[in-house]
């Protein structure tokens, strides 16, 4: 709950986790994160800002309340969990977009909800779907030995996610998504065959075949991107390929090229950094992959070495024209243009607009993914933004020394920057 105000952007910062977050001695002095996802797209924030959820390097999660005004986070049901300082969720979760209380995480093959709205009391964790329930779903017997959220639309009807019961990350070929009150629809990405409770069933309408690195649903929920792992022909499209979900048609993004990057979703637009030139944003139709415009035709001079960012859009609008945030990373030092190591957000209406916020003070040298990445997750109503830092080295060793080594053993925490 320090606050500071960034130094050369005059924006205030807040340190939401320390060492002692959570008191139980097998975790005290853990590096907290964002999202052990390492994914930017993680919907971290409730509605109103007034919630949000962060986690532990062991996947835990921790909810906390949040006031908007004053910048104060607190751990939830203290009292009712003493030994952990609160209230800790399995595998941490994603907030609603339409239910301020509304928590959703998930359990193997199965997504369950908290519903927060009794302040005093801890609440009872309620099932949603379970993608094993159904005949038409998973085949029967699956167990999941990795999987990826997907997340929801922004009206709560659609979920999707990504299994394997062979491996990790890479190995599964189970896109899935659940839409409420119709059940589930499947795209196995090796076989390329769809099935489900509803919709289209039969092959997909290309021949790429590929293994599964991640999956997003588009906020109006008709669409999964589906991220490819490994390619499992000679050769395959380039990727991530957006699946209309409940239907055989399967579109590449290579069709319109300038793919690679991390990306972002919104209603139904993709956008992702291609880094031609360095730093550049592009974005396109779902529907129509070859509708590829530059949305950063500004950019800053110098830039040189590495750079990467990870972007969110949890804020966008159903015309997909609201700015989505990022936070960028470079090891490059000293920093050679504007832009390195920092929080901004892109306009996304192609006006070329580009907003600077915040320094992330991130050493990018973290053994940690997302804080090494400072990945960060902005919230619904636009004016928050949270990240991943090890704060240039100063908050203490995971071993409890005051002082760290980094590369080797130095805490990482969350923050909150205020966009203003």
């Amino acid at each position: 709950n320090t606050i500071v105000t960034d130094p050369d952007f005059g924006n205030r910062i807040v340190r939401i986790t320390d060492a002692n977050t959570d008191t139980n001695p097998n975790f005290v002095n853990r590096t907290y994160e964002t999202a052990s996802s390492g994914s930017a797209d993680e919907n971290l924030f409730n509605l109103d800002s007034t919630l949000l959820i962060v986690q532990d390097t062991g996947a835990g999660g921790y909810p906390f309340t949040f006031n908007p005004s004053t910048l104060q986070a607190a751990r939830m049901y203290v009292s009712s969990f003493p030994s952990t300082n609160g209230m800790k969720v399995s595998n941490g979760g994603i907030w609603s977009h339409v239910n301020a209380n509304l928590l959703y995480w998930y359990s193997g093959t199965a997504i369950n909800k908290y519903d927060f709205t009794d302040r005093s009391n801890p609440p009872s964790s309620q099932p949603v779907y379970d993608f094993t329930s159904s005949a038409n779903c998973l085949p029967a017997g699956f167990t999941a030995t990795w999987s990826t959220r997907g997340g929801g639309s922004a009206d709560d009807t659609v979920f999707g996610m990504g299994y394997s019961n062979t491996g990790d990350q890479n190995t599964g070929v189970y896109a899935v998504a659940y839409k409420v009150g119709s059940g589930c629809t499947v795209l196995n990405t090796q076989t390329g065959q769809v099935w489900g409770d509803w919709g289209s069933k039969g092959t997909i309408n290309r021949a790429d075949r590929w293994t599964v690195h991640n999956v997003k649903v588009s906020k109006d929920g008709n669409w999964l991107i589906v991220s490819i792992g490994n390619c499992l022909l000679s050769s395959c499209s380039d990727g991530p390929f957006f699946w209309q979900i409940g239907t055989t048609n399967v579109i590449s993004c290579g069709d319109g090229g300038r793919c690679s990057g991390h990306f972002t979703e919104g209603y139904t637009h993709w956008v992702n950094n291609n880094d031609s030139p360095t730093c550049n944003y592009e974005i396109r139709s779902l529907s129509q992959a070859t509708s590829v415009s530059d949305l950063t035709p500004n950019l800053p001079t110098g830039f040189t070495g590495k750079f990467d960012q990870h972007q969110s859009w949890n804020n966008v609008d159903p015309a997909d024209s609201v700015p989505f945030a990022s936070t960028t990373w470079s090891p490059t030092t000293p920093f050679t243009a504007a832009w390195y190591n920092e929080i901004i957000a892109v306009a996304a209406d192609g006006s070329g607009t580009t907003w600077r916020f915040a320094h992330s003070f991130n050493t990018t040298r973290s053994l940690n993914f997302s804080t090494e990445y400072a990945i960060g997750s902005i919230s619904p109503d636009g004016k928050f933004f949270m990240f991943s830092s090890d704060w240039m080295g100063t908050l203490g060793s995971e071993s409890g020394t005051p002082t760290c080594t980094l590369g080797t053993d130095c805490r990482g925490d969350v923050f909150v920057v205020e966009l203003r």
